[in-house]
C-alpha cells in the first residue's frame, strides 16, 4: 500500500494523506496533527476507513506506528 499525501498544513503541524490502492481497503483517509498543550504538546492520529472487518488489523498497524514514533522520539532526546 502507498500513503498518498492530501494536504500539508505546517502552521497547524496537521498532515492528512489516504491510501488509494489498496486491495483491503475501499476507503481509506487518515490525518495526524501535533497540538501545543502547556509546556509539551499532544499527537492526534485520525485514521477512517472501510470495511470494517479490517479494525484488528488497522488497530495493529497503529500501535506498530506509535511505537516506532516512540522510539525516534526517544533516541532525539
Amino acid at each position: 500500500m502507498r500513503e498518498w499525501l492530501v494536504s500539508a498544513d505546517e502552521g497547524a503541524m496537521r498532515l492528512v494523506y489516504a491510501i488509494n490502492d489498496s486491495p483491503h481497503f475501499s476507503h481509506y483517509s487518515a490525518a495526524a496533527q501535533v497540538i501545543a498543550e502547556g509546556e509539551g504538546c499532544r499527537f492526534v492520529w485520525t485514521v477512517d476507513f472501510l470495511p470494517d472487518a479490517m479494525g484488528p488489523a488497522q488497530e495493529g498497524a497503529m500501535a506498530a506506528g506509535i511505537g516506532a514514533i516512540g522510539r525516534v522520539l526517544a533516541a532525539a532526546s
